[in-house]
């Protein structure tokens, strides 16, 4: 289980790096057009503060491992956390009827973070 466990946190990292960063820098259109046509429900400002929590839930998920100053436990809150803005990315989803494939996708990362969540916070508890 501890594989699996590495997998999906090396899985949500490289996915929150390569979803969340862009939606700090990217223009807004340029990732419209790219397929995320959900922020058209969306301002440029709440989209930023989306990858803004995002890249910071990223940044949990790794530094532990390399500041070892850093408690462990910022791993499972950063997990905890990036599952709460899959909460949100669910329900607009839902909301705005998008391809029943986007609320899949984003309800399997959910899953992801609760399982990093879950089993990280037990290594913490050991």
């Amino acid at each position: 289980m501890k594989i699996f466990t590495w997998v999906a946190q090396v899985l949500l990292i490289l996915g929150f790096i390569a979803f969340g960063i862009p939606k700090l820098f990217v223009p807004i259109q340029d990732l419209i057009a790219f397929g995320m046509i959900w922020m058209e429900d969306f301002v440029t400002w709440q989209i930023r503060v989306i990858g803004f929590l995002e890249t910071l839930g990223v940044l949990g998920l790794t530094l532990p491992y390399f500041i070892k100053a850093l408690p462990k436990i910022l791993i499972p809150i950063a997990s905890a956390g990036l599952g709460l803005t899959m909460i949100g990315a669910i329900i607009t989803h839902i909301e705005r009827q998008d391809p029943i494939l986007s609320i899949i996708i984003t309800s399997f990362i959910f899953l992801l973070c609760v399982i990093v969540t879950f089993k990280r916070y037990q290594e913490v508890q050991r």
